[in-house]
Order: C-alpha cells, then structure tokens, then sequence
C-alpha cells in the first residue's frame, strides 16, 4: 500500500506539517522558555502590569504564577492539539495534489498494460499535468503510433511474401504434379522451367533478406573512392543488350564534371540498377530512358528518365513501398525477374547513403523520373 506515489506525497505533506509545528516548540523548550518567562514576570514592575486593577502584591504574584502554571499545563497540549490539525489537513492536502499529479502517470500505466496486451490503439490525454508529465505524453502517444504503423507494415508485408511465395509455389507444384501424372514430359525444357521458377524464390528470399537488414540499420557497407562518371556509364552498358532487344533506346547523359563520392560501389550499382530495370519493365519498344549525373550544388544527382507508362500522382507516396504496385490488375507473370523488392531496396540503400530518392510523373503514358541524391 505504502509503494503507491500518492501515499507516499499525503504522508510528506503531512510530516512536513507537524515539524512546521513541533519544531518552534522544540526551540522554545530547549532555550528554557519557561525560565524566561520567569524572570520577565519578575524583572517587570507589576504594579505596571495590574495597574488598573486593585490587587494586592500578594495577589498579583498569586495570579502571575497562575499563569505560568496554567502555561506549563496548557501550552503542550496547544502544540499537541495543532500538530494533529496540522497533519490532518496536510495529509488532506497531499492526498488532493497528489492524486491530481499522479493522474496523468495512472494514465500511462493503464496505457503500457494495454501495450503489454497488445492493444495499440491507445492515446493518453497529454493536456495534463506539468511540462514535463506532458512531454512524456506526447512521447508515449508518439511510440504507440509508431507500433501501430510498424504493426500494420508488418501485416502487409506478411500477407505480400505469403502472395508473392505462393505464384512461384504453385506454379512449381503444379508442374511437378502434371510430370508425376504424365500430363508433362520430364524434359530438359519443362526442368529449366522449374529451375528458373526456384530461382525467383531465391532472389525474392535475398532480397527480402536484405531489405530487412537495411530497414533494421543492419546493411554493411564498404565504402571507398567512387568515379560515378564511370559507374553510370557501366550500369547502363550492362542493360543495353537487353534495351536493343526491346528496341529500347538506352543513352547516358554526363552533365558536367562529376566527382569522387565516398560510397558502397557495389550497392550503389545496385540502386541505380534497380532503377534502370523498372524502367526496362515499364517502357515500351521504340520508348527511351535516359540516365543522367549532374552534381548541383549541394548534392550529385543520378536521375532516371523513361517514356513509358507512367504513374498517377495518387501512387508516387507508395512507389517505393514492398511489393507495391500501381495497376492492381497487373500482376507479374513467372517469367517476371522482378521480386517487386527492387525500388524498396533502392531506398534503403540511398538512404544508408545519407541520400534521398524520389519520384515524379506527369501521369499515365507520360512517362517518370526517378532522382537518387547523394551528399556532396
């Protein structure tokens, strides 16, 4: 009972109380009080004191020792008497500001049980109390929130690995069930089939892998001396055979003198190729994608342009959420590389980096643009 916080500030107030009161008359007990009212009664004239009444010299000093008598008996039991008053209405006191500071604790105890069972839709009022009870109000409304939206990412990212490993699943168990059933021949062709199909679970695992190591501050990253004039040059010589085989016309653009960045050479390859592949997926033959590099003042730009579909401006926030995909209706087929990851991952990796990576779009068919900035 006595660990309780209000208790425990009713008592102080009341304590504190009754020394208010005891103390003085400790004080007054220790320096002899009572002797020198004595000597006061004896050193003043008393015919002075009683000189408007008729009372002998006997008389007088019989009514100046009653007094004192009466002081000797009374006094104590005065202090006695106050000190209780004293503490009855400190107790009453310490219990009306207590409650009414620790209301606001109860509220945030109440609200941790409530995190303790997983309840997360919890807000304390963060209007009461001092400055600092507010402060950790408002931090507390703020972790809740913050659960709530990691509690909801990682239902969506559940259910999106669950769709995402079930295509590929079904599709290998389908097959294999149709070759056991003598639907299929078990041929070279229908085994590289299979094989291909276990090698999209193997990139969907290690990128998922990866994405959740660079989400949890966890990616490693060995950074040296980087020439991005060169660097975009190779990211977009690796993709021309596969842009001249869609009669895409893929073209780096140089734009002034670009320099050395400190940085991962080999995850920054794979953020700007990440982009380039996207863009691969979503512009059509005859289209063309432009990769630039310019530094600005503050940063070095790295921008990825393509005439393709395009994206409404209702999807930008999400591009580059996990699996997210802007036409609903379009799902990837299985010869698709892609594990819907590679965006995510980008921005994982820029922003490891100190960068930040965004997108832009006109609209449907007007095509993107996809700018990674990295600090000078």
């Amino acid at each position: 009972m006595f660990n309780r916080l209000w208790i425990r500030i009713a008592l102080t107030f009341a304590i504190v109380q009754i020394l208010f009161v005891l103390v003085p008359f400790g004080i007054f007990l220790t320096l002899d009080s009572f002797d020198v009212v004595d000597q006061q009664f004896e050193e003043n004239d008393l015919a002075e004191i009683f000189s408007e009444t008729d009372l002998t010299e006997d008389q007088q000093r019989a009514v100046s020792d009653k007094i004192q008598e009466m002081m000797r008996r009374d006094f104590p039991r005065g202090i006695i008497r106050g000190a209780v008053f004293s503490a009855v209405v400190g107790a009453i006191a310490g219990v009306v500001v207590s409650r009414r500071l620790i209301r606001p604790l109860s509220d945030l105890e109440a609200g941790a049980q409530n995190l303790n069972l997983r309840q997360l839709d919890v807000y304390i009022d963060d209007s009461k109390g001092g400055q600092e009870i507010e402060a950790v109000a408002k931090a507390f409304n703020n972790m809740t929130q913050r659960l709530r939206h990691s509690e909801a990412v990682r239902k969506n990212l559940l259910a999106d690995v669950a769709h995402e490993l079930r295509t590929p699943l079904t599709v290998v168990q389908g097959n294999l069930r149709a070759m056991l059933d003598g639907v299929y021949p078990m041929n070279e062709e229908e085994v590289a089939g299979l094989f291909d199909q276990t090698q999209h679970l193997t990139r969907l695992v290690d990128d998922l892998h990866e994405l959740a190591n660079a989400e949890a501050d966890q990616l490693s990253l060995d950074f040296e001396e980087v020439n991005i004039a060169e660097l975009v040059q190779a990211c977009a010589s690796a993709f021309r055979p596969l842009a001249d085989e869609k009669q895409i016309e893929l073209r780096p653009e140089l734009l002034g003198k670009l320099p050395t960045l400190s940085a991962d050479r080999t995850r920054l390859t794979q953020a700007i190729n990440n982009l380039i592949s996207n863009a691969m997926r979503h512009t059509p033959e005859n289209g063309t994608i432009t990769v630039q590099a310019e530094q600005t003042p503050d940063w070095l730009e790295i921008r990825v342009l393509d005439t393709g579909e395009g994206i409404e401006p209702h999807h930008l926030p999400h591009v580059f959420d996990r699996f997210y995909r802007a036409d609903l209706s379009r799902q990837r087929h299985a010869d698709d590389s892609g594990s819907g990851l590679g965006l995510a991952i980008s921005r994982a990796v820029i922003e490891a980096h100190a960068g930040s990576i965004s997108a832009e779009s006109e609209g449907l068919r007007r095509g993107s643009l996809f700018t990674i900035r990295l600090p000078v």
